[in-house]
């Protein structure tokens, strides 16, 4: 179960205080390091009148500009998620196996989670992840991890006002 705090629900608009984009809180992305970002939906369109793409920056870069919290009835799928960062997982179409690195919480109730495979394809890059639903994936191992003090994440980070 994850324990880190959101600074921000889901529905709200924030906008990023590095790159000036705004847009709706749609997920909360937890990884093994600490840092939690926020999937972030756009608003409006482009100069060329095309839709945004999603921005995904960590949360200590973003303030609030309308609180809009009130338009879900759900609260997101917090303590629901089936594993935990850094299960051992395999997804069950195509059996790649590796370890959760994170996870995804989304306003509708999705979870879905970043796996660092260990047979990577060779199309990936080192370092990438592959992302898959819940249902997609089955526990192999849940390893036994030691308590330590924070090695990272947004504890690091000053945050933007």
């Amino acid at each position: 179960m994850l324990t880190n705090k959101h600074k921000f629900n889901y529905g709200d608009l924030v906008k990023d205080g590095i790159s000036g984009f705004t847009g709706k809180v749609m997920a909360f992305w937890h990884s093994q390091t600490g840092q939690v970002s926020v999937s972030l939906a756009p608003t409006g369109l482009d100069k060329h009148g095309k839709i945004k793409p999603w921005e995904q920056p960590e949360q200590c870069r973003l303030s609030l500009v309308e609180y809009r919290g009130d338009e879900y009835a759900l609260d997101g799928p917090e303590g629901q998620e089936k594993f935990s960062l850094h299960d051992e997982v395999k997804e069950t179409t195509t059996k790649t196996k590796g370890r959760v690195s994170q996870i995804g919480l989304f306003a509708t109730g999705c979870i879905r989670y970043g796996i660092v495979p260990y047979t990577p394809p060779k199309e990936m890059k080192p370092g990438e992840e592959l992302y898959f639903d819940e249902v997609e994936l089955e526990l192999i191992k849940r390893p036994k991890v030691k308590a330590s003090k924070p090695t990272g994440g947004e504890e690091n980070y000053p945050e933007f006002k």
